[in-house]
């Protein structure tokens, strides 16, 4: 009876596992990174998603070889500035987010400001990857790598 019931925990145990990997899978939320540093804000300081206007990745990549993402965004005004970024992963999507500090005791110029930000990410598993970057109003620039 014990060998029993340890095969069925064994079971299960590998049948979460896989779970947790299958692209459509339950997997956890993993927090790979997060430079966003939210002891700026003051009364002069802000701090929100940044305006992203396009997403890059690669067609496809290999496992265990980088790419790279390249964001291209903007900063509303000449007070914006980057103020870090959040990476977090969960099965096989890639969670972005982008800070952007304002100062608004300031005066500035109006002018657009674009910038790029570059993120490299390594995978272990082949399959296909959704990158997701979080844009300003909440959204969702979303785009796919095929991992080979």
């Amino acid at each position: 009876m014990k060998i029993k019931a340890y095969l069925l925990f064994i079971t299960a145990i590998i049948i979460s596992a896989f779970v947790a990997c299958v692209p459509n899978g339950t997997a956890p939320e993993i927090l790979l990174s997060n430079t966003i540093d939210s002891t700026i804000v003051d009364e002069c300081t802000t701090l929100s998603n940044t305006h992203i206007i396009d997403v890059t990745v690669p067609n496809d990549a290999s496992v265990e070889f980088p790419f790279t993402i390249k964001v291209d965004a903007q900063f509303m005004d000449g007070c914006g500035f980057f103020a870090g970024r959040k990476l977090t992963k969960k099965g096989y999507h890639y969670y972005l987010e982008i800070a952007t500090g304002h100062h608004i005791c300031q005066l500035c110029t109006e002018a657009i400001v674009p910038y790029t930000h570059f993120e490299t990410l390594i995978t272990r598993k082949r399959g296909t990857y959704t990158i997701h970057v979080k844009n300003y109003d909440g959204s969702e620039l979303t785009k796919q790598v095929i991992v080979h």
